[in-house]
């Protein structure tokens, strides 16, 4: 098939032609007519020649028709070898390349030649083709008012490099390597999707503003996590609806501290009790976060883990649910937490860095199953004998509420290793898909969309930006 190589559409009635190779051509030509010097008169009376080697004297073509199809009949006196495939067209380079044709042992011959010619329009028909193209391109822009506000986003707000670098810091000597604020500000993701089920899809957009970093600081500073939902209208993109999350003490600006955050998408169902009415499987965009200092003394570090979820109606940007658990191994303490109002988005990680409660229920026994609170302390063995009940029970019933299932557990008391800087990575960078299953069990299920993942390794941290959905990539150095 033969292509235009600027608009990638056929081309009909162009020449392809197959002929033999000029200087291949000439040198049978010279080896034939010495051969045929030293040949005896009567030979050659038995015999004619014109003076030419038939078999490289080839040249057969056929024209492409409105779909840019060819069809070449090779005659079956061809000799196997190389030869040159030319197409040429008019408004149109000529275009020429070096094919095989090999014998298939039974007098026929197979051409081989590339599935598909591109040729290239003539130079003074570039500047028209291109500017039309041009011209194409910015209309689709204008007539998709979703990517348009991709654009109009990234102008105003900047764009975060994904990648993983390191930053490191001697507190010997007293010198720390900062990690600027600029660094992971502005737009992590952005995802074109369906969130409120009603047939036209949306776009969220997640926006990241850090406080002050610095390897070290006493009092680490806040991340906030802006959720956007726009929705499209026939000249623009129009905000809906947005939420802020903020991870108290931020991203690793804390010696010795690790944390992330990943954001995910999933097709929610939480039991009929949560099942929101005249929605089969509705959309739920998800947010798991882990906190982890290494500070404490005692058995294991302080550890948090947990998830918030946010749905989208068609107007508002709502919180569906959220859990947080917590262990303190050096207080014998676990506990987990259920998410009361739209101030628990404020204060993730708020109980175990600064003894928060807002937003979350505060621990009164009469919560039922919305809490759980485990003082090992007070046993009479010492032991936590309730872990068990604490992991399987407590936090799968709390996690169905989200229409989860339970994949991995990351806890002090289980086999993970956060004692090393590799286990510690891992435990980290464990994604959503790797965390849960849905319950919906429908072929889309978990789509992981972007994260900031900050471990910390022996004298510093290790910082990685992940984007899944590529719709930033163009807007990347």
């Amino acid at each position: 098939m033969v292509y235009d190589s600027l608009t990638n559409e056929p081309v009909e009635g162009a020449t392809v032609t197959i002929s033999s190779i000029p200087e291949e051509q000439a040198e049978a030509d010279s080896f034939l007519e010495q051969l045929w010097d030293n040949l005896t008169d009567t030979i050659k009376d038995l015999w004619s020649w014109d003076g030419a080697w038939s078999n490289a004297d080839v040249a057969v073509s056929a024209t492409t028709n409105e779909a840019g199809l060819f069809l070449i009949d090779v005659d079956e006196g061809i000799t196997a070898g190389e030869y040159i495939l030319t197409c040429e067209a008019d408004g149109y380079y000529t275009y020429s390349e070096t094919i095989t044709i090999e014998p298939n042992g039974d007098s026929s011959y197979s051409v081989f030649h590339p599935e598909a010619i591109y040729i290239e329009p003539l130079s003074e028909d570039n500047g028209d083709i291109e500017a039309e193209n041009a011209i194409s391109e910015a209309e689709n822009i204008t007539s998709n008012p979703l990517e348009a506000k991709i654009a109009s986003l990234v102008d105003e707000y900047g764009v975060i490099d994904t990648g993983t670098e390191t930053y490191g810091d001697d507190s010997s000597s007293g010198s720390e390597e900062e990690v600027i604020a600029q660094r992971i500000t502005g737009l992590l993701c952005v995802d074109i999707y369906d969130y409120d089920s009603d047939g036209t899809d949306e776009l969220m957009v997640l926006r990241v503003e850090p406080g002050s970093f610095s390897l070290g600081d006493s009092d680490c500073g806040d991340t906030h996590l802006i959720v956007s939902i726009y929705e499209p209208s026939d000249t623009e993109a129009v905000l809906a609806d947005e939420k802020k999350m903020t991870l108290q003490c931020g991203l690793a600006s804390w010696t010795n501290i690790s944390s992330a955050f990943h954001l995910f998408r999933y097709l929610c169902y939480p039991g009929d009790d949560y099942q929101p009415e005249g929605m089969e499987y509705p959309v739920w965009l998800g947010l798991d976060y882990l906190y982890f200092s290494s500070h404490t003394s005692g058995t294991g570090g302080k550890l948090s883990v947990g998830l918030v979820a946010l749905s989208y109606d068609g107007e508002t940007l709502s919180l569906a649910d959220g859990i947080e658990g917590i262990e303190v191994p050096s207080e014998n303490y676990v506990a987990m937490y259920m998410a009361q109002n739209d101030d628990a988005l404020t204060n993730l990680t708020g109980r175990i860095v600064r003894n928060g409660y807002t937003g979350w229920y505060d621990g009164q026994k009469d919560n039922g199953d919305a809490f759980y609170e485990y003082d090992f302390q007070s046993s009479a063995s010492g032991e936590f004998t309730d872990y068990t009940e604490y992991r399987d029970i407590h936090y799968s019933l709390l996690l169905f509420r989200f229409g989860l299932l339970e994949e991995t557990f990351r806890s002090n008391y289980g086999d993970m290793n956060f004692s090393s800087v590799s286990g510690l990575a891992e435990i980290i960078g464990l994604s959503p898909s790797e965390l849960y299953r849905s319950n919906a069990n429908a072929e889309e299920g978990i789509t992981d969309l972007c994260s900031i993942q900050t471990p910390w390794f022996q004298s510093g941290i290790m910082l990685t930006c992940e984007d899944n959905t590529g719709l930033l990539d163009a807007y990347r150095s």
